[in-house]
């Protein structure tokens, strides 16, 4: 039966698409039916090389698949993962097929998860290069970074400079508000002493993460006033997520490699500043004033609407996507 599938579809040029939908159903039944099978590759390659001969939709392709067309994955994609990977790529990245698997994997889980609808900026600062770590996984769009900034094989490292979002990343631009925003990130090692992480200040308004007290706890921060911030206490490595939510609530956790914990705090009713947050520093409503830059390595970063009550999950699946794309470890703290 495979093989006749690949006989049918070697000698089909129908330019139909449903013509190619019902051989995609087929292609993909075989993986339950004769899994690590040379034979299924060889069907995936023929499959997805008449896809592209035909110029057939993206979205038939069998994916994720390597540079030869060759099945590597569970056959089934995400279309927003397929466009992320293409940019960076065009930015002159190489992604191995283990690694377009985990960006698939990552989308899929967010999606079904109910967490991915938040990230309104998320960037994946891995590659060892500016173009693809100034990248948004979910606009496409792309920040810059000022100043020194080390583009490390799995982080960045802040050594003074910092890294702005696009123009239209705001937090005016993305409609945030206190009670309904979200900030995350992956530090592989910890800030200096009372700097901010990422973040926007301004006056008493307030988006930030910062590092306080001889650098041992992460203080978030959605007011001037640090006595109602939420604090981890002795750790500044490893995700952190800051939800604000209803009532002026917010919750900063904090997951390491080994164990989870979070604080919870009533911070006072202000507007959030406008303008871009930063990360390896602070803006001042956006401005590049007294940015303050920290000297973390950072892995991960997004800020977007409160995902409060998928925060662990998001987290969970943070360290999944950084630790099988760098295959390096997540501090637990």
């Amino acid at each position: 039966m495979p093989r006749s599938t690949q006989s049918k579809i070697h000698s089909d040029f129908s330019t139909s698409s449903g013509t190619w939908v019902n051989y995609r159903t087929g292609v993909t039944a075989f993986y339950d039916s004769f899994p690590h099978s040379e034979l299924n590759d060889h069907i995936t390659r023929e499959f997805n090389k008449k896809i592209r001969d035909l110029g057939q939709p993206e979205s038939l392709y069998i994916s994720p698949f390597d540079s030869g067309l060759r099945y590597t994955g569970d056959g089934n994609f995400d279309a927003d993962a397929s466009a992320y990977i293409t940019l960076i790529e065009g930015d002159g990245v190489s992604v191995s097929s283990a690694q377009k698997t985990a960006i698939h994997t990552f989308f899929k889980t967010g999606k079904s998860d109910g967490w991915y609808s938040h990230l309104k900026r998320a960037y994946f600062p891995v590659w060892g290069a500016a173009a693809p770590n100034a990248r948004c996984l979910v606009s496409g769009t792309s920040g810059t970074f000022n100043g020194s900034v080390g583009q490390s094989a799995g982080f960045i490292e802040g050594n003074g400079g910092y890294f702005k979002p696009d123009a239209g990343g705001g937090l005016d631009d993305l409609s945030l508000t206190q009670t309904n925003c979200h900030m995350a990130i992956l530090i592989k090692s910890h800030p200096g002493t009372n700097r901010p992480v990422a973040g926007n200040e301004s006056g008493g308004a307030r988006f930030s993460l910062r590092c306080r007290n001889e650098e041992t706890d992460i203080f978030w921060l959605l007011h001037q006033t640090t006595s109602n911030a939420a604090i981890i206490s002795g750790k500044t490595a490893g995700i952190f997520v800051g939800t604000g939510n209803t009532s002026v609530s917010t919750t900063l956790l904090q997951k390491g490699r080994l164990s989870e914990q979070e604080d919870t705090s009533t911070q006072t009713a202000v507007s959030l500043p406008s303008g871009e947050p930063f990360l390896l520093g602070r803006s001042v409503a956006g401005a590049a004033s007294s940015v303050l830059p920290s000297d973390i390595s950072a892995g991960f970063w997004s800020y977007g609407t409160s995902l409060h009550s998928k925060r662990s999950e998001f987290a969970a699946a943070m360290k999944t996507l950084w630790e099988t794309v760098t295959g390096l470890t997540l501090p637990n703290g």
